[in-house]
């Protein structure tokens, strides 16, 4: 894979290995995280979405309000399905523009809400609160502090 930021046609390297030309693609993954070519994390936030979206479904089953669970469990549901995969790699894709991480944004706000089952009406910082959650700004920041310093 060419890593390149650079604006125009730029030529990709010949790589070989073996004696076989290797090729270089647009996207990869790796560890889970899906790497463009620009670094963007496009393709991976989209990607992320769809997976997320995924795990919500199955809150919304499990909300129900007569017969759904109670809203400890499905507090603990949220941050098992869904927080956890906003959690992981956050250090890595956090370089992305806020436009594209506002994407990620949406999906904690469904999740806190279902989990709490408030309305869409209501002020999502409340609902933060109530539901002992952090922003996910606050959350990627704290885990990059603790990755750097896990690191020195």
């Amino acid at each position: 894979m060419h890593f390149c930021r650079i604006r125009g046609v730029q030529p990709d390297p010949d790589l070989f290995m073996y004696g076989h030309r290797i090729r270089c693609v647009e996207e990869t993954r790796f560890l889970g995280l899906l790497f463009d070519k620009c670094l963007t994390w496009v393709p991976h936030l989209r990607s992320f979405k769809v997976s997320c979206l995924q795990a919500l479904n199955l809150l919304m089953v499990l909300c129900h309000t007569s017969w759904g669970a109670d809203r400890a469990t499905l507090l603990h549901l949220y941050r098992v399905l869904i927080r956890s995969k906003l959690d992981y790699g956050c250090e890595v894709y956090s370089s992305a523009i806020d436009a594209h991480l506002r994407v990620l944004g949406t999906v904690h706000h469904a999740g806190v809400r279902l989990a709490t089952g408030a309305f869409r009406s209501s002020p999502f910082p409340s609902l933060l609160v109530e539901a002992d959650e952090q922003p996910l700004d606050l959350c990627r920041q704290s885990l990059m502090v603790h990755c750097w310093h896990r690191l020195h």
